[in-house]
């Protein structure tokens, strides 16, 4: 730019040079531009190192992005899950339907065992973790059991609520997975002793959710609300959307502690909600006069019985798909 058009470079351009570096896997560039940087008397931060960290990872070339890992720790940069997160979306790249990737993954394993050897800085809890979260992207839910068992006992490194977290919520992106949540659950709260975090609950009901019986999920919500966490938007909205679903009349109640809470309500929330269980937007605030001691620990949706099965289902199911893709496309888009 400078040499060609006279225009005067900029940190900022050199910030968007590596980005570009990074995201397309050109260890040649971001090295470059990282040697300027420190001519031009620039401070070479962590940020910058996670660049040239990045491409290294993109491109494949494992080793010696683990050794540029390990100069990176030897400085007290590189210790936290951001500079990680490449690794795990490099190694889970299409990893739908992809059967080879836990060879991958067990080699680049491999490769950072041998790496410590001689800089232990690379191996520790956050490196494991990366690998473990991208172990669960596959769904290939036994070799994750494995490796949480053995990689970290194996090198004397503690697993940690970020270790589970990551785990859980590659899981929430699969099929048929409720079960291994649970074992992974039981492991960290009987094996680890570590207590679930508002993030952990908020993944098992998700989860739960997606079950044909899905209490479970009102089970974790409860024990939320005995340790005084509250559940964030998306999972009250994902508790009216699955109730609609089979017109359990949860979906009204979910509803109303959603205002309460001040959370936003959107149309096509209020819809599921009344066709799923003949709510009338009247009733809960009637219920709220006479249950108001029978509410004060936030226990409403725990009083119903389990719904009964819908008449119309078939019926029904085409209604609610067509109310959820309005909600996700825009009303505009059903206009004619």
């Amino acid at each position: 730019l400078h040499s060609v058009f006279g225009m005067q470079i900029t940190k900022g351009n050199y910030d968007a040079g590596l980005s570009i570096a990074s995201m397309a896997g050109d260890y040649r560039l971001a090295t470059t531009i990282l040697g300027t940087l420190g001519r031009l008397g620039f401070p070479v931060r962590e940020r910058e190192y996670e660049a040239l960290f990045d491409s290294l990872l993109v491109r494949g070339s494992w080793e010696t992005a683990f050794k540029v890992l390990g100069n990176m720790r030897k400085t007290g940069y590189g210790r936290t899950p951001r500079t990680l997160r490449t690794l795990t979306r490099a190694l889970a790249k299409d990893h739908k339907g992809d059967k080879d990737r836990q060879r991958v993954i067990g080699q680049v394993y491999e490769i950072l065992v041998e790496t410590s050897a001689a800089m232990p800085e690379v191996l520790d809890t956050t490196t494991l973790n990366a690998l473990v979260a991208a172990s669960a992207l596959t769904q290939d839910y036994r070799a994750v059991t494995e490796q949480l068992e053995t990689w970290f006992t194996k090198h004397s490194v503690r697993r940690n609520i970020d270790t589970y977290t990551g785990v859980l919520d590659a899981f929430i992106q699969g099929e048929d997975n409720k079960a291994a949540a649970v074992r992974v659950l039981a492991m960290m709260l009987d094996v680890d002793g570590i207590g679930p975090t508002k993030e952990i609950y908020e993944l098992m009901i998700h989860l739960s959710l997606r079950s044909f019986n899905y209490e479970d999920a009102f089970v974790y919500l409860e024990s939320m609300r005995a340790q005084k966490l509250v559940p964030g938007w998306r999972t009250y909205a994902a508790i009216v959307k699955r109730c609609a679903h089979v017109r359990d009349p949860r979906a009204a109640v979910a509803l109303d502690e959603m205002r309460r809470l001040g959370y936003a309500v959107t149309p096509s929330l209020e819809t599921l909600s009344a066709f799923g269980s003949g709510y009338d937007g009247k009733t809960a605030d009637a219920d709220a006069d006479t249950d108001a001691d029978a509410d004060a620990d936030g226990g409403r949706l725990f009083r119903f019985d389990p719904p009964e099965k819908s008449k119309n289902k078939d019926e029904d199911m085409d209604k609610l798909d067509s109310l959820l893709m309005k909600d996700i496309l825009g009303a505009d888009a059903f206009k004619t």
